[in-house]
């Protein structure tokens, strides 16, 4: 992979592209997974976004423990414009490791394959944050569908972060950062000091959205494959696999709803308040796990055709059984004190309103680094 040379030192100083090397060949075979399913996401936004404008887009992993990501441009004096999100090889190993952990239990995930043929749960005393620098390593399911659903839905977990930097590029964050004299936006520490903090945990919400709206793009596309027959020719496991994480909407959305619901819910922050959150460059996780909720149910009332009572209902399910899994996880009961928390505060929805309009007065700003889709999803150009 070829990239500017700032966009290069960005990327050194990040870890660079060399991963560890795992002696679990079911490890490899996860994170050979997500690099594959990166590629294909690339391609489809790179193809929908970015060839009009003769940018060029990259990804990868890179060597980084920390669950983490981030998405840059390079300056405006290089003379190949190209765009690049970076994924963490920590982000990807957590989304192996909680994958393969709810898929080879019984207790979980029901809906996928014999869940009968799975050992009896084994409470885990303590989960770090990160993953990749801790005896943990990703579970193997008995079941052959549940096996290759644990390998898919690791991918779709990756998916919400990537789809979540795409939007960074193209809503107009990196143009603005940029023209501001920054270069990436990254995710899981503090950026350089070109926005207020309201302003980036505003961004970051509109972020959250996009990554909805594009996981729903993917989704559809996905489905329009199965219509055809593209995947008649694999593995019956897999393909029984892909039916279950794909073929129903409702469904199907549910994944990519725990995809960005459990990497918040692992930082464990078990109350929101207000002045904990001034000055922070990201929303906390309780009013982020509460405002994705949110969204999540507008998107199937206008992607799916719900009522917003169902929408709501359907989307609090999901929230449920993420809380009780990753609980179940623990050997514990249910604990939602975190949402719980954002949701009877008095200043949560003072907050939101503030969000709101700071992105109002952001539109015109954004306005002018928007990347607009130049292929319609599944189409020609727009």
């Amino acid at each position: 992979m070829h990239l500017p040379s700032d966009l290069q030192a960005t990327l050194d100083a990040k870890g660079g592209l060399e991963l560890p090397s795992h002696p679990d060949a079911w490890t490899r075979h996860l994170i050979s997974q997500v690099a594959s399913g990166l590629e294909q996401y690339r391609k489809r936004i790179e193809q929908l976004y970015f060839d009009g404008i003769g940018v060029k887009l990259h990804c990868g992993i890179y060597n980084e423990s920390e669950a983490r990501a981030f998405a840059a441009l390079s300056s405006q004096v290089q003379p190949d414009k190209v765009a690049f999100i970076g994924i963490s090889y920590g982000f990807v190993f957590n989304a192996a490791c909680f994958a393969t952990m709810m898929l080879s239990r019984s207790d979980m995930l029901k809906e996928v394959g014999s869940p009968e043929k799975e050992p009896q749960p084994n409470p885990i005393s303590h989960m770090p944050s990160s993953m990749a620098d801790s005896p943990f390593h990703p579970a193997q399911p008995a079941c052959p569908i549940r096996k290759a659903f644990a390998a898919f839905l690791t991918v779709r977990f990756v998916e919400s972060v990537f789809m979540h930097e795409v939007s960074h590029l193209v809503r107009g964050h990196l143009g603005l950062i940029q023209s501001l004299g920054g270069l990436n936006w990254s995710e899981g520490d503090d950026m350089p000091g070109h926005l207020a903090a309201l302003t980036k945990q505003a961004l970051e919400f509109d972020a959250d959205g996009g990554a909805i709206e594009e996981s729903f793009n993917y989704l559809f596309s996905v489905q329009h494959a199965f219509s055809i027959g593209h995947f008649k020719n694999a593995d019956p496991a897999a393909l029984r696999a892909l039916e279950i994480l794909y073929a129903d909407g409702p469904s199907a959305a549910k994944y990519s709803f725990m995809g960005m619901y459990l990497p918040l819910r692992m930082f464990e922050h078990l109350h929101w308040e207000r002045d904990l959150q001034n000055g922070s460059s990201h929303p906390h996780p309780p009013i982020r796990m509460l405002y994705l909720m949110f969204i999540y149910s507008l998107a199937l009332v206008e992607a799916l055709d719900l009522d917003m009572d169902s929408a709501k209902i359907t989307v609090g399910e999901w929230a449920r059984e993420c809380e009780a899994n990753y609980m179940a996880l623990h050997g514990e009961k249910i604990d939602p004190s975190g949402i719980r928390s954002a949701w009877f505060s008095p200043e949560g929805g003072t907050y939101i309103d503030d969000i709101h309009n700071e992105l109002e007065r952001l539109a015109p700003e954004l306005a002018r680094h928007v990347i607009h889709m130049s292929v319609k999803p599944g189409g020609g150009s727009s």
